[in-house]
């Protein structure tokens, strides 16, 4: 969320960005979004503004229903839609998100809408093997976390 919000920065649209929350708070908050994006930006030398990306974030806090790993009635009904168009969600992430992103193009009053779909469709059937001491140590639950 945070680079498309630093390199939307960086272009001549004017969108809003939409961050649905799929984890409860204070996990993931809006300052901590802009901040990373700050961060984002100040690498390519080019940080936004606080104020610019305050006003192109748009938090979308009625997705999460019960909570992290709860299916939610919307993001069934979104799993559905996007299967029959050929698009897998899973009820976590990308189903509570997608279907925020159905209901501003059911209410016809955004004009376009994108939705960045980022559930991976490799498959990781034959991957086998543990993770590099490098990455082994920054996986959530082994002793250095």
């Amino acid at each position: 969320m945070a680079g498309l919000l630093a390199g939307l920065e960086e272009t001549t649209l004017r969108c809003p960005v939409h961050a649905v929350r799929v984890v409860p708070w204070p996990m993931v908050s809006g300052a901590w979004v802009i901040a990373l994006a700050r961060s984002v930006g100040r690498r390519r030398g080019k940080a936004a503004p606080v104020a610019a990306l305050r006003n192109r974030l748009v938090l979308v806090e009625d997705r999460l229903g019960r909570g992290y790993g709860y299916a939610t009635s919307w993001g069934e009904e979104a799993m559905a839609r996007g299967r029959g168009a050929g698009l897998e969600l899973e009820a976590t992430y990308t189903a509570k998100a997608c279907s925020h992103a159905l209901r501003l193009v059911d209410a016809g009053a955004h004009g376009e809408v994108l939705y960045w779909h980022t559930l991976s469709s490799a498959s990781h059937e034959g991957v086998e093997g543990d993770l590099p001491p490098e990455m082994e140590r920054l996986w959530v639950g082994s002793p250095n976390w």
